[in-house]
């Protein structure tokens, strides 16, 4: 149950936030790493598992685009020395109406400047989800230094803890169906709008056949089968279904 921080500058600014004990090291990639015991999802026994952490402000990811350190350099570093690896990106931007990528600047929102160029938010969005396509690593974003920190802490307290949660036990208060509610099946879906047919009755159809393969084969006799469903309903049924597209 250790963390680790670097030690040079754009990581020990960290140190007075953090709330998990840890120790000030030179790492040679990333600005964290949680050294964890846990089962991980889809396991079944506990093992240890290193957690490399990479924080940029935002001035500081434009500039590893531009100089391409951080995809040719750093991220196949942490993907060779750590098990799971994570991208903090701290501060506050935004998009304008030109497409500019906006950061806050003391009293309000100004386009990020790198040099004579103006980024626009496409590229940097396109370049994180390249960064998870490419090497598996998710991208958290925190506001400020503070909440940077107690991502980290989080991320250590998720990496030491002996189980986690399935799909099924996240649900704390699943919402029950309200009493007698099922929800359209795609059959009833196509069925409204035919003529003669509204939502009740294409729900009693979809239900009594089950799919659109098992309608199809139905006779006129068996569709007029289903409560409320005439002969004169029952034909238009037949023929439309045949006649569509």
């Amino acid at each position: 149950m250790t963390l680790l921080l670097d030690r040079r500058v754009g990581s020990i600014e960290l140190h007075p936030h953090l709330l998990t004990p840890h120790s000030v090291c030179d790492l040679d990639y990333g600005d964290a790493v949680v050294v964890g015991h846990t089962t991980l999802p889809g396991e079944s026994d506990p093992r240890d598992v290193m957690v490399g952490i990479e924080r940029k402000r935002i001035r500081d990811l434009i500039s590893s685009m531009e100089s391409g350190r951080l995809v040719a350099h750093q991220l196949p570093g942490m993907g060779e020395e750590y098990d799971r690896s994570y991208l903090v990106i701290e501060g506050l931007w935004q998009t304008n109406k030109k497409g500019e990528l906006e950061i806050w600047q003391g009293k309000g929102f100004r386009p990020l400047r790198y040099g004579k160029r103006v980024y626009g938010s496409k590229e940097v969005h396109s370049f994180l989800i390249s960064v998870r396509e490419l090497f598996g690593v998710p991208t958290l974003f925190t506001p400020n230094l503070l909440n940077t920190a107690s991502w980290i802490d989080h991320i250590h307290r998720w990496y030491n803890k002996k189980k986690h949660r399935t799909a099924e036990t996240m649900m704390v208060n699943p919402v029950p169906a309200a009493p007698g509610f099922k929800r359209p099946k795609t059959l009833a879906r196509m069925l409204v709008g035919m003529d003669g047919i509204g939502g009740r009755k294409a729900l009693d159809i979809a239900h009594h056949f089950g799919s659109m393969m098992e309608l199809m084969a139905a006779s006129v006799t068996d569709i007029m089968e289903v409560e409320g469903v005439g002969q004169t309903i029952a034909e238009g049924i037949y023929r439309q279904l045949r006649t569509r597209g």
